[in-house]
């Protein structure tokens, strides 16, 4: 079989796929689009993502473009839209924060991460803050990455979150980095990574805050 005949072949398949729950020509489709775009990143940025990211993008991007042909029709008071992430000026950092709180213990804890105008993470952090109430806790979110931002010398900090009490709010899909950290398990001690590896899932997040695909919200009017 050429490549050509391998390319239509894939793109012309009808056969069901789990993974977007569709058509897996829309899964080879994304899966040839991608790894050009990941091609094109290497070449011209140095930027290389590894496997686990490229299936993670590539999944999503299928389900996406199956989405509008699986719900054909959406209810006249309702809408689509793509939200993302939007990064802070140049040479401004962005601290996204959220907080977490358990209803029946009413225990919470605290996440988020800094990252500079091209998305790239200067660092993340998590900590278990016991009782607490939400606007405690959003608060307590963004105090602790001011002290962190403040020691690591980072002065021009633009703050962000979904918490309407506190912030002039973002949609919930562009804080989901903030959303991942105040969940991860931590002691009452304040964890502060530099790394993503040390914080597994956290990589595919910020990739595609920084990349693609959008999250998808449907809102009713």
């Amino acid at each position: 079989m050429s490549l050509r005949e391998w390319i239509l072949h894939g793109t012309s398949s009808a056969n069901f796929c789990d993974l977007i729950d569709g058509p897996f020509q829309f899964l080879f489709a994304s899966f040839i689009w991608q790894v050009w775009k990941r091609r094109n990143a290497f070449v011209l940025a140095s930027r290389n993502m590894g496997a686990e990211s490229l299936l993670h993008i590539n999944v999503h991007w299928a389900r996406l473009y199956h989405l509008p042909r699986h719900h054909a029709i959406l209810p006249y008071s309702s809408f689509a839209a793509n939200v993302k992430w939007s990064p802070p000026p140049n040479g401004w950092f962005c601290l996204n924060s959220d907080a977490s709180l358990s209803h029946s213990s009413g225990a919470g804890s605290i996440g988020g991460v800094v990252r500079d105008h091209s998305g790239v993470l200067r660092f993340s952090y998590s900590k278990s803050i016991g009782t607490t109430t939400v606007l405690q806790a959003e608060l307590r979110g963004i105090l602790e990455g001011l002290r962190i931002a403040r020691d690591k010398g980072s002065i021009a900090i633009l703050c962000a979150g979904d918490c309407h009490i506190v912030f002039s709010t973002i949609p919930c899909e562009a804080n989901m980095v903030a959303d991942f950290m105040s969940k991860l398990y931590s002691s009452s001690s304040i964890a502060i990574y530099d790394s993503v590896s040390f914080t597994p899932g956290l990589r595919d997040l910020l990739h595609r805050d920084s990349f693609d695909p959008p999250y998808v919200r449907i809102r009713h009017l």
